[in-house]
């Protein structure tokens, strides 16, 4: 067995107890949990993030703009969360490369743009016809307009008409026909640069997000390797819920009244909450009770006053108020 000497061994040793080097993780939170009251909603969105040990740095896109920063509770049993910060606004995109989605995007991009351009070639090539069937017209018409030459005899001229309305005929036919081809071409071109809009758009939502968005970055410690739960508590005041009670009185020999209760929820958050686990509360915290202000007792700095009977006060009030006032 061959020895390591020890100037070699320690910078071994030490290699393999040094934690992985920092990285920042990118994820987006989905909503797992609402919690809906009268007015207002505690929102619970999860992600899971693969972390080796050591101090990391999370980023939290897409969460809704108004997202309430007082209200806001990070929860990860696996992990010791530290900073936690929102930025709100148009925000840059984030991640070290490109998602499937923006990628999908892209290709459509410029799929379509390049159906536009195959739709552009084909209305030129339309067009070049209809210009050819007139440039034929127009040597039609020149045709036994010249004076040059012998006067041709009545069957010659019945020929030469003959041929030009054939021709003509031909000509303006060619000409209807590439006319009304290129107003169909011009027609799908419209629906082909509305979709390629649609789709620019799309693209453009998904590189900067939609419109302003949030952004949380948070800082944690991976004591251990391995999966993490990470759970975005937040309220939002832009849901409610508020029961509903249907009557049916049925009239007639036996008479009843049937009685249907109902839940109406209503969210005007932008976000998608179908599958999400839903609890209805009929707790208000929107509504909690704020301490009362305390305001500091004013200390006065002098010589004090004397103390005179309530009576003897108001009489010099009084004459006070005469010298001021004389009556007339």
């Amino acid at each position: 067995m061959r020895l390591l000497p020890p100037s070699l061994l320690m910078p071994a040793l030490l290699m393999l107890a040094a934690p992985a080097a920092a990285e920042t993780f990118t994820a987006e939170a989905e909503v797992a949990r609402v919690t809906l009251y009268p007015w207002g909603a505690t929102v619970t969105r999860t992600l899971r993030i693969d972390a080796p040990a050591g101090q990391h740095e999370l980023i939290v896109p897409n969460l809704p703009l108004d997202t309430d920063a007082a209200s806001l509770r990070v929860a990860a049993p696996a992990l010791k969360i530290g900073a936690v910060s929102l930025a709100q606004g148009r925000l840059a995109p984030v991640g070290p490369g490109k998602s499937a989605a923006v990628l999908a995007a892209e290709a459509e991009v410029e799929r379509l743009e390049e159906v536009v351009r195959g739709r552009d070639a084909g209305i030129a090539a339309i067009r070049l016809r209809a210009d050819a069937a007139a440039e034929q017209l127009a040597f039609l018409r020149g045709i036994g307009r010249s004076g040059d030459g012998p006067v041709p005899d009545p069957a010659q001229l019945r020929a030469l008409a003959q041929m030009v309305g054939e021709e003509a005929l031909a000509a303006f036919t060619a000409a209807h026909r590439a006319e009304q081809e290129a107003q169909a071409a011009e027609r799908a071109r419209e629906d082909d640069i509305e979709a390629l809009d649609k789709a620019r758009a799309a693209l453009d939502a998904l590189v900067t997000g939609e419109g302003e968005r949030a952004a949380l970055t948070l800082a944690f410690e991976a004591v251990e390797g391995g999966e993490a739960v990470v759970e975005i508590i937040t309220h939002t005041a832009e849901a409610s819920w508020q029961p509903v009670y249907d009557l049916r009185l049925t009239r007639g020999e036996a008479p009843a009244l049937a009685v249907e209760r109902a839940v109406l929820a209503r969210q005007q958050t932008g976000e998608d909450w179908r599958g999400v686990e839903l609890t209805f509360s009929t707790a208000r915290p929107a509504e909690r009770s704020a301490p009362g202000e305390l305001w500091p007792e004013l200390l006065r700095v002098g010589p004090p006053q004397p103390v005179m009977p309530m009576a003897a006060g108001r009489m010099e009030m009084d004459m006070a108020a005469r010298r001021r006032w004389p009556r007339r």
